[in-house]
């Protein structure tokens, strides 16, 4: 579900789309847990505003720290199954500082500065991750993907 001033898009997840969705997040959170970074993993929570009329839940998404505390993810992931138009623009309006597309074996990694997304090659939350390995390693059986990344990880 995402909203924005007025437009509202529903998306129903298929099985291949959310097979993809899981192994991504379970290799987001293990390279968090390898480096030591307190990632607390949030799932799709519904993160909205209504001064800012918009509101979305991210296919999977992180804060730094106790998101108690927080108002927005700090990393929020979409795996792009169809076209979509309005999701950066709400997730700018939301102040999510990194935003990650995954779509046909690749990630896009959008970084919030100025109060506008510029694109990346590096995460800033996850530096060392080869972002491009995740992306691809999301068609793998969780297994496989996990021992590759834990590997990879391994040999820095």
């Amino acid at each position: 579900m995402a909203y924005l001033a007025g437009e509202l898009e529903l998306m129903s997840p298929s099985r291949d789309r959310e097979l993809i969705r899981s192994v991504l997040a379970r290799l987001v959170n293990a390279a968090a847990e390898h480096v030591g970074i307190d990632l607390w993993p949030v799932g799709s929570w519904t993160v909205k505003s209504a001064p800012n009329e918009r509101g979305l839940e991210p296919d999977e998404c992180w804060t730094l720290g106790d998101p108690r505390t927080k108002e927005a993810p700090d990393l929020a992931l979409e795996v792009i199954w169809t076209n979509t138009h309005v999701e950066l623009e709400i997730y700018r309006g939301l102040g999510v500082g990194e935003v990650w597309f995954w779509r046909n074996d690749a990630i896009a990694i959008h970084l919030l500065r100025d109060g506008r997304y510029e694109t990346s090659s590096r995460s800033a939350i996850l530096p060392e991750l080869d972002v491009q390995l995740v992306a691809r390693l999301a068609r793998e059986p969780p297994r496989e993907a996990m021992s590759q990344l834990r590997a990879r990880l391994a040999a820095g």
